[in-house]
């Protein structure tokens, strides 16, 4: 099962409006009809809203102006990654 999002709001706390690009979601089900396997937050159009082309949280915390300490952040974990 596939489906798509679009999330627009303004956080109350800090006056700061979210306009996150479309994402995708895909769910996979076993034959009991169990969610076994559930992927959100892919980023189909990394062009629109004021996300940074981020999608899921990471997305929301750069339109509130989190965005350097994410980028900081990703960075060094794929720096760790490619000694390990």
């Amino acid at each position: 099962m596939f489906c798509s999002t679009l999330i627009t709001g303004t956080l109350k706390a800090t006056n700061k409006k979210v306009e996150s690009p479309p994402q995708s979601c895909s769910m996979c089900f076993n034959d009991r009809g169990e969610c076994t396997q559930l992927t959100v937050g892919y980023v189909m159009d990394k062009q629109l809203g004021n996300t940074g082309g981020l999608g899921g949280v990471y997305g929301i915390l750069y339109a509130i102006g989190y965005g350097k300490f994410l980028f900081i952040f990703v960075w060094a974990i794929r720096m760790t990654s490619c000694f390990f």
